[in-house]
């Protein structure tokens, strides 16, 4: 397949919620911006394999006796790396806490849609929590972010917030519920993660006029993007 179309195709597969608002900024030059970066350097590596851990330990897959061996067979270094710098901290996380991982609701995943697909049917924004669990008695559906840094500028954690919450508790299941992100970034100059987390009902929701306008500029800017790449291919 063609680089260019491969660069295209990946542009109009809208990323997990967290990286759909990493990606997104008040203004649709920003956006742009952001968008040409994430075409010209993707991601070298993936970290799903990070948040598919912790999920099996959350949901009492996985014995702490079995964590050596599963993270030997996280092949990707710096993948392999956080892994081994973040299990520690959320394997802490699930002790203080006592959760209870809910089998029945893994893989739960919502399809947001949020404007028209350029080469057709609709963009949509996967959101998909990392597992469910009991906290207490409340049933929360947990976001884990294993980047490295938390660079999340608060409005892109006011449009996160509002997209999970649209898209993911006014679902049947979760009425009445709130999410929990849970991030384990690293503390500078070291190897080591510290825990963060929010609810997302704690931040400011914007209503869905608010999410309108700003998938229109997140539109725009695909739009501006998509057309860079044609003129490239013109080229």
């Amino acid at each position: 397949m063609d680089d260019k179309v491969k660069r295209r195709r990946r542009l109009l597969k809208l990323p997990t919620v967290e990286n759909f608002a990493r990606n997104n900024r008040p203004r649709t030059d920003e956006t742009t911006l952001a968008l040409t970066n994430l075409d010209k350097n993707p991601p070298p590596f993936s970290l799903a394999p990070v948040k598919a851990l912790c999920a099996e330990i959350a949901l009492g897959k996985v014995r702490e006796s079995e964590i050596e061996e599963r993270l030997m067979k996280i092949r990707h270094p710096a993948a392999h790396q956080a892994a081994a710098e973040i299990i520690p901290e959320f394997m802490k996380f699930v002790s203080e806490t006592r959760l209870e991982g809910i089998e029945d609701l893994q893989g739960f995943k919502v399809s947001y849609p949020i404007g028209p697909n350029p080469d057709g049917g609709t963009l949509n924004i996967p959101v998909a929590p990392t597992f469910v669990c009991f906290l207490g008695d409340q049933l929360v559906p947990v976001f884990l972010v294993p980047w490295a840094e938390m660079v999340f500028s608060d409005f892109q954690k006011i449009l996160m917030s509002s997209i999970i919450s649209d898209a993911l508790l006014t679902h049947q299941d979760f009425l009445g519920c709130d999410a929990l992100i849970l991030a384990f970034p690293l503390i500078p100059e070291t190897r080591q993660r510290y825990r963060i987390s929010w609810g997302v009902q704690s931040y400011a929701q914007m209503d869905r006029e608010r999410l309108n306008h700003q998938f229109l500029k997140y539109g725009r800017a695909l739009a501006n993007v998509l057309a860079s790449l044609d003129a490239e291919t013109e080229q």
